[in-house]
């Protein structure tokens, strides 16, 4: 699930973001392993600055989960599969072309 909207009132009729302060949000839901049906809710927000990317020409790849090339995210959720490496869960945004 991913929503973009504007933080702040934007007179921009035209839809061009280049002049708003927009901010995008990305939701993923994986079932949890069974044995952690019964885990506590878990929210954290990752905030742009502290997300690792890895650039090539001029395209990039935004690393939200599971290592790559070097650029290793923050710690997943404690319950998720993601927390247990085992399981190789990675979740990239690729941006091809002008990134």
């Amino acid at each position: 699930h991913s929503e973009m909207f504007p933080l702040v009132h934007s007179d921009d009729d035209a839809g061009d973001r280049s002049d708003a302060n927009w901010m995008e949000l990305f939701q993923i839901w994986l079932n949890l392993p069974a044995a952690r049906k019964d885990a506590p809710p878990f929210f954290e927000m990752l905030w742009n600055e502290t997300i690792p990317r890895v650039v090539g020409g001029d395209s990039a790849v935004t690393v939200v989960a599971g290592a790559l090339h070097g650029a290793t995210p923050g710690t997943p959720p404690p319950d998720s599969w993601a927390a247990d490496p085992a399981n190789e869960v990675a979740v990239w945004i690729l941006r091809l072309g002008d990134a």
